[in-house]
């Protein structure tokens, strides 16, 4: 189906009598072309929504027991308990490990440079020197 631009210029082609004044609203432009805009969420980096999980916000709720024996036993850790202290676990051994690779990889920067260093003076010092005036 074509707009009221695009009838009309085939009407007065053809020498048919045009109204041009037309209260209709043709969006066949506009859904015939390509969509330019980027959705909001890839403009911003996203895939997907993010997700409102912000557990430290509830994290006393979560953590603290919600029963305790008279005799003084620790209660049982529930499902959801062991999960999140298995996932702190992990991220604790993780954030260990990156630290000890940063570390090192300051340590071989700083010896890398040295060696730069030593090298460009031995570079120098075996270069040719000038003749002595004293023979």
């Amino acid at each position: 189906m074509a707009c009221s631009r695009c009838s009309a210029q085939l009407l007065r082609v053809s020498g048919l009598p045009v109204k041009t004044i037309s209260r209709a609203v043709s969006t066949t432009h506009e859904l015939c072309g390509k969509r330019t805009k980027e959705p909001v969420l890839r403009k911003w980096g996203l895939e997907k929504f993010p997700k409102e999980d912000n557990y430290n916000r509830l994290r006393p709720l979560l953590e603290l027991p919600d029963f305790t024996y008279l005799d003084g036993r620790p209660t049982p850790l529930t499902k959801q308990q062991l999960e999140r202290k298995e996932m702190n676990y992990n991220l604790t051994k993780r954030i260990v490990m990156l630290t000890k690779e940063m570390e090192e990889a300051k340590i071989a920067a700083v010896k890398r440079k040295q060696g730069d260093v030593k090298s460009r003076e031995s570079i120098l010092t075996s270069k040719l020197k000038p003749k002595s005036t004293q023979l």
